[in-house]
């Protein structure tokens, strides 16, 4: 899977799990990522941050989701805090 994201300034993070849950220790350990950080695009340039993300040999297989949180400064991710929600 290819992550790609155009915006003026951006930090985002995206949190892949099964259990539908984002705010246990797991979860932040394992599932939180940093994505990227891109300053100054247009949206029409060919600035863009991206990554590939590896599904696990030992995935289950089920419903799961993938969330993006887009933050205007990496000082934002301090949302995602133990106990915090988003």
């Amino acid at each position: 899977m290819l992550v790609r994201i155009f915006s003026l300034l951006l930090f985002l993070v995206f949190a892949v799990n099964v259990n539908a849950q984002v705010n246990d220790a797991q979860n932040l350990t394992k599932d939180v990522n940093r994505v990227g950080f891109v300053k100054g695009s247009t949206g029409m340039d060919d600035m863009s941050a991206e990554l590939n993300i590896k599904v696990p040999d030992n995935a289950v297989i089920g419903n799961t989701r993938l969330r993006l949180l887009k933050v205007n400064s990496p000082s934002t991710f301090v949302i995602l805090a133990k106990g915090s929600v988003w």
